[in-house]
């Protein structure tokens, strides 16, 4: 989406001051917010005027995700990991929530897609608030959970 683009843009200048998993938080709590906001049916020009919400989002979560992704990795299968996070992210995530949510709004409707958007959302920020903290506590995050000896 075009509102992307600019957040894209300053992602870094956002990171740089704020710190990676501040920024991925931030970005988390603006798509919660959205969802909710959709959640309780507004005037759809208040849907258009928040529209750059979703450039926030995911314009500021994609670089910071990506940047983390590639600091809490290992050299050696840096590749590896940034394919995986795509996959995973992008394929399966986006194959996940358009499953989902069409089957939801053919059967309930789409208050409750926004609703479980905004719970995946719930969901993200829980796990953000758990990488800070495990952050903090350096052991816990940088063990290997997978050895490999050749």
């Amino acid at each position: 989406m075009i509102s992307e683009i600019p957040f894209m843009r300053f992602a870094q200048t956002f990171i740089d001051k704020m710190r990676l998993l501040n920024v991925i938080m931030l970005s988390g709590g603006v798509s919660l917010f959205r969802w909710a906001l959709y959640f309780t049916a507004p005037s759809l020009w208040l849907i258009y005027a928040t529209v750059f919400l979703q450039g926030v989002a995911i314009g500021l979560f994609i670089p910071a995700a990506l940047q983390y992704v590639k600091k809490i990795t290992p050299s050696h299968v840096e590749a590896t990991a940034l394919t995986m996070y795509a996959a995973i992210g992008n394929g399966f995530g986006n194959w996940f929530c358009t499953f989902a949510g069409g089957y939801i709004f053919d059967y309930v409707s789409i208050f409750a897609v926004y609703l479980l958007f905004g719970m995946l959302s719930i969901a993200g920020f829980g796990l953000t608030l758990y990488l800070m903290k495990a952050e903090k506590n350096k052991n816990t995050l940088h063990q290997p959970a997978v050895t490999f000896k050749p």
